[in-house]
Order: C-alpha cells, then sequence, then structure tokens
C-alpha cells in the first residue's frame, strides 16, 4: 500500500476461506477508501487462469506412483525436471 502513493487498490479474490474470514473482512473495512475488493465467483478457472495451472499440477501429480521413500522422491523429481 505503501507503493500505491495513495491511489486506491483494486484487489481480487478467489474464494478461499482465507479471503473471506472475519478479521480480512474487518481489516479491508476500515481500508474502504484504499482498497476496492473484487471477488470471482465459486468456481470460475476462465476468470483466474492460476486455477487451470493448481487444476493441470493436481492431474499431473495424481498420475505419478507414491514413491517409497525420500530418496526415491527426491530421485524421481530430478528426472521430471531435467
Amino acid at each position: 500500500m505503501k507503493q500505491a502513493g495513495g491511489r486506491k487498490l483494486y484487489l481480487i479474490v478467489d474464494g478461499h476461506p482465507v479471503h473471506r474470514g472475519k478479521n480480512v473482512n474487518a481489516w479491508l473495512a476500515e481500508r474502504t477508501e484504499l482498497i476496492e475488493v473484487h471477488r470471482l465467483p465459486g468456481y470460475s478457472p476462465e476468470l483466474n487462469p492460476a486455477e487451470l495451472l493448481n487444476n493441470d499440477t493436481k492431474q499431473g501429480a495424481s498420475s505419478f506412483a507414491s514413491p517409497e521413500s525420500t530418496s526415491s522422491a527426491v530421485s524421481a523429481l530430478g528426472a521430471e525436471i531435467s
């Protein structure tokens, strides 16, 4: 907020419970002149590109068998990265 130089900030958030908490809403209510919140609808991956990435990550991760040890997990990860 310091870097905004007095200009209003527009905060776009999804429906995660953290973004809807009482403390967050109270904090935001005290700063309506500084921050305008726009909440995305329920599940809306077309409006939130991060959801598309999360979905790809979840699908990719679920296609791997669970590693038997930490060392096998590290080896498998290294193979995927390189």
